[in-house]
C-alpha cells in the first residue's frame, strides 16, 4: 500500500503516447490507455496537474500510485460503478534505472475484478497530510455508490467527511451517517439535522450498491455474504441484513438483502504509544497478556491495531525489539485484507490469517508461524478461551480485546469470567469515547484484578 499521500490529481487518460515522467510510468499509462480506450465517452475534464498531458473523452480516471519506499506501484482503472476495473501491482519498482523499473512494470499481474482505487500521488507532510489520510474513504467508497449517492458524498467536506465512521443504506428509508459525535441525516446538500430534506435511498440504490460491493458476482462471494459482512478495498467493510435462508440452526444463504452499512475503517497511527509502557515488560522482552476492554466504538480495534504494529515494528533505540505478530482476524476489521492482503498497517513483521475463526486460527498460528504475541480481536466464546489459555501456557503473548465496561460485566460472561479468575491476563485496559474513541480510563495490572475479584470491587470503571 501507499503511505498516506497527498492528493495531486485522478489523471485522465486518453490514449497511448502520454508525456510521463519516466519509461516505466509510460509503460502503465500505455496499458491504462488500452483498457479505457473503448468506454463511452464523458465531457473532457480538465487536468488538476501537468503529469499527464491532455485530456480525457473516457468515462474512466485511471491513475499511479508510487510508492519508491516499499517497491510497489499500484494502479487501477476507477471512478464509475459501471466500468470493469482492475487493480495492477508491479514489483521490484525501488530499484534499477528507469529502463530496467520499466522492465519490472512491465511484469504485471492483473486480478480481475478488484475495486481498488489509487490516486496519482506524493508523500505529504504537515496538517494536509493529516487531513488528505482523513478523506482517503471517498477513494475506495465512492466507486461503490450509485451516481446520486456518489455526488453527495464526494461534495461531503469538513468535519462531517473528517470524523465519518458509518453510511447506513435502508431501502426506501432516509440515508444517514454515524460518527462519534453521533447520527447525522443526509440531504442532497450534504449533512442536514432535518429529517424531511434527508435524502431517501431507493431499492434501485440499494441493488446498485449491493451488486458493486459484491463485484457483480452475487453467487461468487455467497459464502461471505452468509457471514453478514464483507471486506472492501482500504481495509473498510459492508454489512447487510435481509432474508435469511436457514439450513439446520445455521445460516444458509443471506438473501433480498434491504439494509447496507459501509464501516470506514480509520488505522490511527500512534493511538497505541502511550500505553506501551505499561504493556510491555523490557527485562523479559515480552508483552504482557493483556485485554483491552470497552463498549462497542470506543475504539479498542483501533487501538489494537496500532498495539499490533508498534509492537512488530519495534523501536530498538528505545530498546523495544520488533516481535513475530499473529494475528487472527476473523472479521476483517483490524487488518482489513482485500484479497489476502493487508490494507491498514499491522507492522512489518506481522503475519495475518484474515477470516478464519479465533481459536482455530490462534492455533494454527502457533503451530506454523512461531509468533512471540498474538493479537484477536473480541473474545467470548468457550472455545476462544480455551484457545487463548492454550496459547499462554506455549509461552506466546496475548493482546485481545472485549466487550464490556466493568469486571462485573466480564464476570457474567462464563468464558472470559474464567481467564480472570485463572488471572491469565497481565493487563486489564479500559476504554471509552468519553474524550473521544480510545479514551485510556484505567489500567489494572493482575494483582488490582485479584485485589478487586477477592474484595468484590467490580463495578464500573468511569
Amino acid at each position: 500500500m501507499c503511505p498516506t499521500l497527498e492528493l495531486l490529481s485522478l489523471a485522465p487518460i486518453r490514449r497511448p503516447g502520454i508525456k510521463v515522467g519516466n519509461f516505466a510510468e509510460e509503460v502503465l499509462a500505455r496499458d491504462a490507455a488500452k483498457r479505457v480506450g473503448q468506454l463511452s465517452s464523458l465531457p473532457p475534464a480538465p487536468l488538476p496537474t501537468g503529469r499527464f498531458e491532455g485530456t480525457t473523452t473516457s468515462q474512466a480516471a485511471y491513475s499511479v500510485a508510487v510508492d519508491l519506499k516499499s517497491g510497489a506501484a499500484l494502479s487501477a482503472a476507477a471512478q464509475r460503478k459501471d466500468i470493469e476495473l482492475k487493480y495492477v501491482k508491479v514489483q521490484g519498482w525501488e530499484q534499477g534505472d528507469g529502463r530496467q523499473r520499466a522492465s519490472a512494470a512491465s511484469d504485471i499481474a492483473v486480478l480481475h475484478p478488484p475495486t481498488q482505487v489509487w490516486p496519482l500521488c506524493r508523500a505529504a507532510s504537515g496538517p494536509g497530510r493529516v487531513k488528505m489520510a482523513k478523506m482517503a474513504w471517498k477513494n475506495h467508497i465512492l466507486p461503490i455508490l450509485p451516481p446520486r449517492l456518489q455526488n453527495i458524498f464526494d461534495l461531503m467536506s469538513g468535519q462531517a467527511a473528517e470524523e465519518l465512521e458509518e453510511i447506513r443504506l435502508r431501502a426506501g428509508k432516509v440515508l444517514m451517517i454515524h460518527s462519534h459525535r453521533g447520527e447525522n441525516f443526509v440531504g442532497l446538500s450534504g449533512v442536514t439535522s432535518s429529517l424531511s430534506q434527508a435524502v431517501t435511498v431507493t431499492a434501485a440504490e440499494l441493488q446498485s450498491t449491493l451488486l458493486a460491493v459484491v463485484e457483480y458476482s452475487l453467487y461468487a462471494r455467497d459464502e461471505e455474504l452468509r457471514r453478514g459482512y464483507l471486506s472492501l478495498p482500504g481495509g473498510h467493510r459492508a454489512g447487510f441484513v435481509g432474508r435469511v435462508v436457514p439450513e439446520e440452526s445455521r445460516v444458509k444463504l443471506l438473501r433480498d438483502i434491504s439494509g447496507i452499512s459501509i464501516r470506514i475503517a480509520r488505522a490511527v497511527k500512534g493511538a497505541g504509544e502511550a500505553l506501551l509502557p505499561q504493556l510491555y515488560c523490557a527485562r523479559q522482552r515480552r508483552v504482557y497478556h493483556t485485554l483491552l476492554v470497552s463498549a462497542p466504538q470506543a475504539g479498542k480495534t483501533t487501538m489494537l491495531r496500532d498495539l499490533a504494529r508498534l509492537f512488530s515494528d519495534g523501536d530498538l533505540p528505545k530498546g523495544r525489539p520488533g516481535l513475530k505478530v499473529g494475528i487472527v482476524d476473523e472479521r476483517s476489521e483490524l487488518a482489513g485484507c482485500y484479497l489476502g492482503v493487508p490494507q491498514l498497517d499491522v507492522g512489518m513483521r506481522s503475519d495475518v490469517l484474515d477470516g478464519c475463526p479465533k481459536a482455530e486460527g490462534m492455533m494454527m498460528l502457533v503451530r506454523s508461524m512461531s509468533p512471540q504475541l498474538l493479537v484477536t480481536d473480541e473474545l467470548g466464546r468457550p472455545e476462544d478461551a480455551r484457545a487463548v489459555e492454550e496459547a499462554v501456557n506455549t509461552g506466546v503473548s496475548i493482546l485481545a480485546t472485549v466487550h464490556g465496561h466493568c469486571l462485573e460485566d466480564l464476570l457474567k460472561r462464563p468464558s472470559i469470567g474464567y481467564l480472570l479468575q485463572q488471572s491469565l491476563f497481565e493487563r486489564l485496559v479500559f476504554l471509552s469515547r468519553r474524550k473521544g474513541p480510545g479514551t485510556v480510563e484505567a489500567i489494572y495490572s493482575e494483582e488490582t484484578v485479584k485485589s478487586r475479584l477477592k474484595t468484590g470491587e467490580i463495578g464500573h470503571v468511569l
